[in-house]
């Protein structure tokens, strides 16, 4: 009764998961460019579609450039 709702909702999250984890590869642009054809080849076996990377994401797989860090603060105060 109450263990079915908890599997489907844990199904649902591992789902959309997996669905952001293979569009992320698909924007990393350290991402061969044969995992980038795996990642959306899955994501349409899954039903759900394929983001097109951003203008950057493109510029930077172009130059072999690496991602955007987000680690803003480098400084740890002691």
């Amino acid at each position: 009764m109450f263990g079915s709702h908890k599997r489907s909702h844990t199904h649902t999250s591992h789902r959309q998961n997996r669905i952001r984890g293979l569009r992320s590869a698909i924007n990393n642009p350290r991402t061969t460019h044969a995992g980038r054809t795996e990642a959306k080849a899955e994501l349409h076996a899954m039903g759900a579609t394929a983001n097109k990377p951003s203008f950057g994401t493109r510029v930077r797989h172009l130059f072999g450039l690496p991602g955007k860090s987000h680690h803003r603060n480098k400084h740890h105060r002691a």
